[in-house]
């Protein structure tokens, strides 16, 4: 009984000290959101003030000036003889502009978004080795045909017609290639449809001059898909067009034939009159 007395004292302590525990991590967590409560956060000068999850939101004030009371009209004073002019005297110095008044940053937290480097800079900063990555990549794709290469600010991309085949971007010396990998059979029910319906890119980090060799066979496949999909695009629209010519025969003749028939039925009477005048 001793034995089993003292292991269940234990357990019992174990539990209250877990639960002590747990009870305090729970009352600071809840102390330091209400402590950030009410806190101004700036992003970009603008100011937002920190709420409670399901408060209203509060505008956010920063040290607003004291504004000056609007100068109350006088009275027009009564006419008055014209007084003796006085000796010219030095106009008085125009008074300083008081210093504005400092903010009180106390409890504030700045942010700021990282401004973004043109891609020609961005390229520039790179070392040799990835450079020469970037080329590769580059020079693969443009190598395909019917293929164009354009360079702005944002990335360096290659297009097949007005598909992506790969485009280069450059964030934080990470070199990021994105890639598109469509789905022919998906493209084909979309445009059977009527869909306007768009597949996400994928973004491959290169790494390591190994991961060149995987992109490039990812572009063979990219292009071979994009040309498959052209060449479908073609053809529906050559068996469109000898559908539209079929068609415009057959009613072509279809009126020729009315025309025909209509033309037989008025010379038959006209026949058939010519002898009962002879009589």
């Amino acid at each position: 009984m001793t034995e089993g007395l003292f292991i269940a004292c234990i357990v019992i302590i174990c539990v209250v000290a877990l639960a002590l525990a747990v009870w305090l991590i729970v009352t600071l967590v809840k102390s330091k959101r209400e402590d950030d409560a009410g806190r101004i956060v700036i992003v970009d000068d603008n100011a937002y003030v920190l709420v409670r999850v399901g408060e209203k939101p509060v505008p956010a004030q920063i040290a607003p000036r004291e504004e000056a009371p609007a100068e109350q009209p006088q009275e027009a004073p009564q006419e008055q003889p014209a007084p003796e002019p006085a000796p010219a005297e030095e106009a008085p110095a125009a008074p300083e502009e008081e210093p504005a008044e400092p903010v009180d940053t106390e409890g504030m937290v700045m942010l700021r978004r990282n401004e973004s480097v043109p891609y020609p800079e961005a390229y520039e900063a790179l070392s040799p080795i990835e450079r020469s990555c970037v080329d590769e990549i580059i020079e693969y794709a443009e190598s395909k045909e019917n293929s164009k290469k354009v360079i702005n600010d944002k990335s360096a991309s290659v297009y097949y017609g007005k598909k992506l085949l790969v485009r280069i971007l450059l964030r934080r010396g990470k070199i990021i290639a994105r890639l598109t990998v469509q789905n022919n059979d998906f493209i084909a029910y979309t445009d059977k449809e009527g869909l306007n319906i768009k597949e996400k890119p994928i973004d491959v980090r290169v790494e390591a001059p190994e991961t060149i060799e995987h992109i490039k066979n990812i572009i063979d496949i990219t292009y071979n898909d994009f040309a498959e999909e052209r060449a479908r695009r073609e053809e529906e629209k050559r068996a469109a067009r000898r559908e539209a010519r079929r068609l415009k025969r057959e009613a072509e003749k279809k009126a020729e034939e009315e025309a025909a028939a209509a033309g037989e039925g008025q010379t038959q009477p006209a026949e058939e009159e010519a002898p009962s005048a002879q009589e």
